[in-house]
């Protein structure tokens, strides 16, 4: 409805000059972005911390009066420099607490 550009959740937060660079996680990996400003931004920890409101602020919060502004246009910029995908991760293999022995075959099969 603002259009604005918007991203969640951010875990990295980065301002540099006019431009904003951020990290999130998607299912296929972890995006670096650099926008610019307006933005909106919906982030989680390590970057937001969790506030509980206590009863007083929030029943003094209903009889205040909302002020309603209006907004200017803005344009959103996007660019990606990069974006690389993971490398697939192999299966992984379970072993029984008594094979040692078969534990340290696998690993040297792999050179660990």
């Amino acid at each position: 409805m603002l259009n604005i550009t918007s991203f969640s959740p951010v875990t990295f937060l980065e301002v540099d000059g006019d431009s904003i660079i951020i990290k999130r996680e998607t299912d296929i990996g972890i995006e670096k972005i650099k926008t610019r400003l307006p933005l909106v931004l919906g982030c989680q920890e390590p970057i937001a911390e969790w506030k509980i409101p206590n009863m007083r602020g929030i029943m003094n919060a209903r009889s205040k009066e909302l002020k309603v502004l209006d907004y200017g246009e803005a344009d959103s910029v996007i660019s990606f420099d990069n974006y690389n995908v993971p490398t697939k991760k192999d299966e992984v293999k379970f072993f029984d607490k008594d094979d040692v022995n078969g534990l340290i075959d696998e690993l040297k099969l792999k050179n660990i």
